[in-house]
């Protein structure tokens, strides 16, 4: 196990006491007031972003052991892991509930830049289009939905002004009526989300 000062920690997912992060291309789960972190997947690809359910009870990533990055999941704990996408995933955006995980993904698409969403039903392992346009990510805050078009790498992203700079758009009411939040920042804008009535996101 690498120590704390060599490792680099990134891809935090807390709920609960839980915390679940990434380093060697591996998920560890430690707690949120600190201590021994342990390993719960031994991948032959590499892990990354993982997001636990809301139940705590376990915990989706993405991870490239087959060649393409899939959505996983697997007990908190550790454990033998299942397959849940064979389509090509950029990446997860969260939980709506229990059983469907929102991610993006540009299988279908003639550009790697131009990501669509989708749901995943866990139990089932049926994927549906969310036909909400172009768009990297969506959170919830009961019926609202935070939308983000664009949202990018902040490390590849950085002091970029352009067109395609990333932006937030916001539906209050559950009916796709999204309005765009802070149209005249000209900045750049990254992992969006709700933490109780605020909106917290990375910028530079």
């Amino acid at each position: 196990m690498p120590t704390i000062n060599n490792a680099y920690l990134k891809n935090p997912s807390i709920k609960g006491d839980h915390l679940i992060f990434c380093t060697d291309d591996d998920l560890w789960l430690s707690s949120i007031r600190g201590g021994v972190a342990r390993r719960i997947t031994n991948a032959t690809g590499a892990c990354q972003t993982p997001f636990i359910n809301p139940k705590e009870e376990s915990v989706a990533y993405i991870s490239n052991d087959d060649g393409q990055n899939e959505i996983y999941i697997q007990n908190i704990y550790g454990g033998e892991k299942s397959k849940l996408t064979s389509i090509g995933v950029n990446k997860i955006s969260g939980w709506k509930d229990s059983k469907t995980i929102i991610f993006s993904s540009n299988s279908f698409t003639f550009s790697p830049r131009v990501t669509f969403l989708y749901e995943l039903n866990i139990e089932t392992k049926k994927v549906a289009p969310l036909n909400l346009g172009h768009a990297s990510c969506l959170d919830f805050n009961g019926q609202k939905r935070l939308l983000g078009r664009n949202i990018g790498d902040p490390a590849r992203w950085k002091r970029y002004r352009g067109g395609t700079a990333g932006t937030l758009w916001l539906d209050n009411h559950g009916n796709d009526d999204f309005k765009k939040l802070l149209p005249k920042l000209k900045t750049n804008i990254a992992n969006p989300l709700w933490i109780k009535d605020k909106i917290y996101f990375i910028s530079d």
